[in-house]
């Protein structure tokens, strides 16, 4: 009896997973960390530096105001001879 060859199945002719699209993504998603850790430090800086100018305003700013209101007047007085 003969078996149709569509019927036959044959596991070596199956086609195998590429390599190098498995390599492609594991490419991929490490430039992706690098990538995202790298900008994260980035935003990290420019968080840290907002942050100590804030400070840094805030300071000027209490010791203006107490230089203001504690001010000697400086204005001429009349002396008694």
């Amino acid at each position: 009896m003969l078996i149709p060859r569509h019927f036959m199945t044959n596991h070596d002719t199956r086609k195998k997973p590429k390599k190098g699209l498995a390599l492609l993504g594991t490419v991929i998603m490490v430039a992706t960390f690098i990538a995202k850790e790298g900008f994260a430090d980035s935003l990290k800086d420019t968080v840290a530096g907002i942050e100590a100018a804030t400070a840094n305003f805030a300071l000027r700013e209490s010791i203006a105001f107490n230089a203001n209101r504690t001010r000697i007047s400086c204005a001429p007085t009349l002396r008694e001879n």
